[in-house]
Order: structure tokens, then sequence, then C-alpha cells
């Protein structure tokens, strides 16, 4: 359809801005705007539309509103002329580009722009400003993905910073790192350290590192959304992932891979679980001799003959699993239990000093044995080297497909990431010589720190020393763990002369992760 020339004064006004225009210094939106309404006074044109105006890139067809809007106008002949800052505003890419050449040469159409006017005489003109405007296009996406590809190979993750760390601006672009940020690294630190002692929930870990004063990264609060994705982010290792292949980073770690592990494995825990509100501390962790769950219920019961109202705890079998006849026991009853069975494993202040003495003393063979260690784990490190190496060749030789290379690399990756972690330790001896104390220090108050502590407390204190709680005709069996029934024996045969001044501890409980045979007792019973 060729228009009516009556219409040779009508225009509409184009102006667009993208991301990628930074780089030239293209004209702001409202710059273009009054660029154009200045040619329409100078020229004596008619506007027929309010301005076609948009923020969005060329690259692509089809994806931007107001252009094809615009050139709906021109087709159905309310406009002849269309005012732009210049031809590139109108396409860069082949298909929106051969849009607008075919309606100059086949509906009339003219361009002006300040600099040059396009129309059917020099048309040819806008086939080499498209092809430099696609041209530029792909060189720039080309350019971008070359950047970003030497950016990942230097282990410079192409992300904004999360929370603990920050993105260098005083780099050049390309070069720009990711580095610890002083003002929240600590708190992010303790963040991680809440959530890996087992007794913080995301949400209420949260509101204590919110207390503490972590702010997001613009100072606003961080929210929860924010805070389950800190929690899942591999960044934290020193790693980082790019469309699923993993990559080392230069950015310094805050946490080990095994320390991620384990909360992953606890934020998978909670997910499966339909979350329920723990009213009294032992309810959902003892085990009925049944196989249900025990329970707890307050009950409250009214003396008329005292006018009195009186409130009771006790822990019930939730009879889940079918009719069970095991009798209910009282919350007092179930806390003198458990009182007796702390009681055997309370120690002497003489024996914990003389323990902690000999262990110092045994510090220097364990610094030996950490030094074989890493010598191993050092030369099991160059093996991996090679493995990487020889992966590399195989994926180049066709010999394995491109996802099966990813998924090699990542599992190797990961290996070579706890590998230097235990290389990087130093003195592991001197971390177990903490723990152990920390275990001798809390075993010496055991009833004092029971009787002390919170419903949610007493539930820790129990799990720290037992396991596989069974509630049977009132009575409740433990299994303790190996560290403080070892502990407790070695201080009875120290007590009665079986074993000298050289103390012998079982370094392979606390080093290898092996137990010391589980011994069940029934609480209340004899040592």
């Amino acid at each position: 359809m060729i228009l009516e020339a009556t219409v040779i004064d009508t225009c509409v006004i184009y102006s667009r801005k993208s991301l990628e225009d930074k780089t030239r210094q293209i004209l702001s939106l409202e710059d273009q705007l009054n660029a154009c309404s200045e040619l329409i006074e100078s020229n004596n044109l008619n506007l027929v539309a309010p301005p076609f105006s948009e923020s969005k890139s060329a690259k692509k067809a089809g994806v931007r509103v107001e252009f094809y809007k615009m050139v709906n106008l021109i087709k159905t002949g309310k406009a002849k002329i269309i005012v732009t800052w210049e031809a590139s505003r109108l396409a860069r890419n082949s298909v929106d580009g051969g849009q607008i050449i075919d309606l100059v040469d086949n509906y009339g159409l003219k361009i002006i722009t300040p600099y040059t006017t396009f129309d059917t005489t020099n048309s040819f003109m806008l086939w080499i400003e498209f092809g430099q405007s696609t041209d530029f296009s792909k060189k720039l996406s080309v350019n971008v993905k070359r950047g970003l590809k030497s950016k990942i190979e230097k282990g410079i993750a192409p992300i904004h910073a999360p929370l603990g760390y920050r993105n260098t601006s005083e780099k050049a672009k390309g070069e720009k790192e990711i580095v610890e940020d002083p003002a929240k690294w600590d708190l992010v630190r303790k963040w991680w350290d809440l959530m890996l002692s087992g007794t913080q929930t995301v949400e209420s870990s949260l509101e204590i590192v919110t207390a503490m004063g972590l702010k997001g990264i613009r100072g606003e609060k961080v929210s929860k959304t924010t805070a389950y994705k800190t929690f899942r982010r591999i960044f934290y290792t020193g790693f980082f992932y790019v469309k699923g292949e993993l990559y080392q980073g230069i950015h310094k770690p805050m946490i080990t891979i095994d320390e991620f592990e384990r909360i992953q494995k606890l934020l998978d825990k909670k997910h499966k679980q339909n979350p329920t509100r723990i009213v009294l501390p032992f309810q959902g962790f003892i085990k009925c001799s049944c196989g249900a769950t025990i329970t707890g219920e307050k009950k409250t019961k009214f003396y008329k003959e005292t006018n009195r109202t009186a409130a009771y705890v006790y822990y019930r079998c939730t009879r889940k699993l079918g009719p069970c006849k095991q009798p209910a026991i009282n919350s007092g009853e179930l806390d003198i239990q458990i009182m007796d069975y702390l009681t055997k494993f309370e120690l002497n202040s003489q024996y914990i000093e003389w323990v902690k003495e000999v262990v110092k003393r045994r510090g220097r063979n364990e610094v030996e044995a950490e030094k074989k260690i890493k010598e191993n784990k050092t030369k099991r490190l160059n093996q991996i080297s090679d493995m990487k190496m020889d992966l590399w060749e195989m994926k180049k030789d066709g010999l394995i497909t491109e996802d099966e290379y990813i998924q090699k690399k990542n599992k190797i990756l990961k290996e070579q990431g706890q590998v230097q972690q235990v290389i990087a330790n130093d003195n592991f001896y001197g971390y177990l010589e903490k723990v152990l104390d920390d275990a001798l220090d809390f075993a010496a108050n055991l009833q004092k720190t029971f009787n002390k502590a919170d419903p949610l407390g007493k539930k820790l204190i129990v799990q720290a020393f037992g396991s596989n709680l069974l509630l049977k005709d009132k009575k409740l069996e433990i299994e303790p763990k190996s560290i403080f029934i070892f502990l407790r024996k070695h201080q009875n045969q120290v007590n009665e002369g079986v074993i000298g001044s050289n103390l012998q501890l079982e370094r392979q409980n606390s080093l290898n992760g092996s137990q010391f045979p589980q011994v069940s007792y029934g609480a209340g019973e004899g040592s």
C-alpha cells in the first residue's frame, strides 16, 4: 500500500536507550527527545502521536513494544516521517532493519536525524548504518563473553558480592575482584557458626545477627529470603558455579567445604520435616519401647477443697504405631532419672586438671603426626592436578561428553578443595585439645548446668551426652556417647591405681572418628 501524498509533513518521534550505549555515551532519552523536538520545529513538521520512547536493546527482533507500535502507525498511513537522534536508534538487527528499509523503499517513509535525512534516494545508506550497528552488537557480545571467560579463568566470580564480601571498585573493568568486607565479615562468620551449632534455625539465627548489627548490602534489614540464599551459596567455601560448572575462586573462603555440606544436610532435613513447635524439652526426642515417639502434655487440675489449680506435665506414647499399654511418666520423675544418668559421667576437678596437663605434653607427637598427614595430602594434591589434566585431554579428544566432563571436574575440584583445606589447617591437635578441654569442663558441673538450663538447654545437654533415648515401663534408657564412657572409665582406673602417671588417652577416638564400644545404661543404675 502506497501512502497518500497529502500527509508528507506528518511525523513521529522515536528514541531509545539501552545498557550497552553507556560505553558510547549516547544521549539520554530526554536529550534525544529535545533534539528531535528542535528538528520538528525547524522542518515545520506535524507530530501526530506522543513520542515512542523505550529503554531496551535492539539486538534482538520482536522485543521492543514501542518500536512495533510506531511501525504499525506508519503502515496505516497516519505518519510518513520518523524523527530520531540517529539511525542506530531504530535497529541493531537485520529483521527490524530490513523492515525499516522496506518502509522507506515501498511506503515512502522518510527518516530525519540531526545529521542526515534518509529516503528512497539514499536508502542504501541505511543498510550500512544498520549493518554497522548489528556488527557492533555482535562484537560487543563476543567481547563481553570473552571478558567473562577470562575473568572466570582467573578465579573471579562474575557476580555481585554476597554478604560478608564486597566488589572492588578501585580496579579496572574486568579486573575487579571480590574481597572480604571488614564491616560484615566477622558477623557473617558468626552467623555460619550459629547454624553449625545445630541449635538455631535460619530464622532464629537471623534474629540474633540482626540484633548484633548485621545489615544487608545496601544497609537494609536482611530478609528471610536472603538468609536462606546465603546458606545455599557455595561461594563462601572459595568456589563458585557458572552454568552448572564449578570453579575455584581467588577470593578468601569464609567456611570449609565440610562445613558447607553440614549446613546443606541440615537445611534439607528441616525442609523435609513438618515444622512443629517444641513446647517441652523431650517432646519428640524419646522413643517408646513400642517404636512410636514420646510426646509431652500439659494438663491442669482444679482442687475444690483448696480452691486452687495446679499444672502437671507428663510424657506418654503418641500411639501412632497402634495401641500401646506403656504408662505415662511425670516430667519430674523423668528429670530425676536424667540427673542420675548425668551423675555417672560427672568428673572430679583433680582428674580434669591432670588430663589437661598430659594432653599438652602429648602435643609434640601429634604435631609430627599432622606433619606426615599434610605430606601425604600434598602428594594427593599433585595427583589431583594430573587427574585434571587427563580429564581435559579426554574431553579434547572426544572420549567423554561435556556433561561428563563437568560432572567429573566438579567432583575432582571438591576433593581438591578439601585437601587444600587440610593442608592449610594449622595445629589440628591444638583444636582437638580445645575440644577435649571444653568436654572436660562441661563434664565437671553437669548437675548444676542441667538444673539451671531452660527446656531447650536441657535437651541439648542430654543430646551432648547420649543418644537413642528409650522409655520402657517408666524407666528411661540412654546410650552414652563414647568419649564420656571412656573418660569416666579412665577416671575410675586412675583412682583404683590400674593406670599410672603416664596417661594413655585413646587418640583414635577423636582423630579418625572411630567409636568406643557403645554401652547402654539405664538411668538410675550404678556405674
